[in-house]
């Protein structure tokens, strides 16, 4: 089976040279070709330090290699990145939004707070907000960062920003909860692995909010932790699950231990260094200066690399495939995630489709491994709402029947009131089916697709969700509907 690398969105004019010329094979001698943009180009976010910590100056290409699975790869880019160059979005139309973070398709250093009230006791979940606070009157300017909390429920403290103020003033009004954001064991909670599921589900939905944006995504987990151990009955789900998608969103963990000294003894510190080290990052504990962890977190990652590969052999094998860099130049450290997971070759199953498009639509954060853009409106006079959605089609997977390119989506909008409760919805199905003119104007101006709804009395907003039936990649978006009319 011959298979097209699609790179990802800043990189789709070349695939209209590599791919172009199959488009006028005669069909009966057209092998199956499949468009995946996520699975056949690796990215590898690199911090390099020489040995006294300092950031390593000057790296080029030449510097590096990288093997996956053993076998040495090709380098196919390199850049170097830098939190304060972020690229600011470009504006998008009125009533229209997008899950996509930053300026879409553009490499970007991207930094997460999460205060996880799962595992640290009262007092110090004010030490952490203390520590986040001193921080955000540091950053500089460019820097963008955003700020969760995760107890019983998650929060969006502040999305992603580079407004110092505002950032300041969210976590100022944010007050710790004693009854909310406490450890679930004191809930009256069995110690199963609820408070564990809570916080890795929590990890999960952050990977899966920046999945679909290239460059260095950071993660600063202001936590206590847990231990292996208890964390080993989840190995194959909950725990397994959140490290795969942090690995297969090239987000690196800073866990900071905020109980200060002592902490070296906690098993729990073996969690956070073995998290930290799979993805990348670097864990910061024992220790009493709390807010220069987490200035260390963040400034760890002020400069990196970025290099992308494609793969020399391609199995859809659904297993983990370890990453190994290293560098020609003597004296430098590297730090960068271990692995990713391939996708499995067989396309999902109908129960699956329906279990990721429920999945996507109830997570506390808009996925981005399918990249949406809508625009909402309201009839006046009426309830008829109609949202156009605009999909990038080199998210999906699309296969050539004859010189027809094909495809299905699966696609629902649930209305929410302004408490979060679901007011229902509607699901259809799409399928793609593009003939070789309109196949090269999607790529270049993506696809569109309409659904339409009677918007509910109590109804504030609707959540978009987008699964390819065909490859398994998922997208979703929140939409504040508009003011009646």
């Amino acid at each position: 089976m011959r298979k097209c690398t699609v790179w990802t969105q800043r990189r789709v004019a070349p695939l209209l040279l590599a791919c172009a010329p199959l488009l006028g094979q005669p069909a009966a001698r057209q092998p199956e070709l499949v468009i995946r943009s996520n699975v056949h180009v690796v990215e590898v976010s690199i911090v390099a330090t020489d040995a006294k910590g300092a950031r390593a100056e000057g790296l080029t290409a030449a510097d590096f290699r990288v093997w996956d699975d053993g076998k040495e790869q090709t380098i196919a880019s390199f850049e170097k990145l830098d939190s304060q160059t972020n690229l600011a979005p470009a504006g998008l139309p009125p009533n229209t939004y997008s899950n996509r973070i930053g300026n879409q398709g553009q490499p970007q250093v991207l930094s997460m707070i999460l205060l996880d009230a799962n595992h640290t006791d009262w007092i110090n979940q004010n030490f952490a907000r203390w520590a986040v606070e001193t921080i955000l009157g540091q950053i500089e300017p460019g820097e963008r960062v955003a700020i969760y909390a995760i107890g019983r429920d998650f929060r969006v403290i502040h999305d992603f920003s580079s407004d110092r103020q505002s950032l300041l003033n969210e976590i100022k009004a944010y007050h710790v909860d004693p009854q909310l954001f406490m450890p679930i064991e004191a809930k009256g909670y069995h110690r199963s692995g609820g408070d564990m599921r809570y916080t890795l589900d929590a990890l999960k939905a952050l990977a899966d909010y920046v999945k679909g944006v290239p460059g260095r995504k950071n993660l600063i987990w202001l936590s206590v932790a847990f231990s292996l151990r208890a964390a080993a009955h989840f190995a194959s789900s909950p725990m397994n699950e959140a490290m795969t998608a942090l690995n297969n969103a090239n987000v690196s963990v800073y866990p900071v231990d905020p109980s200060g000294l002592g902490a070296a003894s906690s098993p729990n510190v073996n969690t956070m260094k073995e998290i930290a080290g799979a993805t990348g990052g670097k864990a910061y504990y024992d220790r009493n200066d709390l807010d220069r962890g987490v200035r260390l977190a963040l400034d760890d990652t002020r400069e990196t690399y970025l290099l992308t590969y494609s793969p020399k052999t391609i199995a859809q094998d659904g297993a983990y495939h370890a990453i190994r860099v290293q560098t020609t130049r003597p004296g430098v450290e590297l730090r960068y995630r271990r692995g990713y997971n391939a996708p499995g070759r067989e396309e999902p199953a109908g129960a699956e489709v329906t279990d990721r498009l429920a999945s996507v639509v109830s997570s506390p954060l808009d996925v981005s491994s399918i990249g949406i853009r809508a625009t909402v409106d309201q009839a006046p006079g009426g309830n008829d709402v109609s949202a156009v959605l605009h999909i990038d089609p080199a998210d999906l997977e699309l296969t050539p029947i004859g010189a027809t390119w094909t495809g299905a989506l699966r696609l629902e909008a649930v209305q929410t009131s302004a408490i979060g409760e679901r007011l229902g919805g509607v699901t259809q199905s799409a399928a793609i089916n593009l003939q070789p003119a309109t196949y090269r104007r999607a790529l270049a101006q993506g696809l569109d697709f309409h659904m339409k709804f009677k918007r509910q009395p109590t109804a504030v907003a609707v959540r978009i969700g987008v699964v390819d039936q065909r490859g398994g990649n998922a997208g979703s978006l929140s939409v504040p509907l508009p003011p009646r009319r």
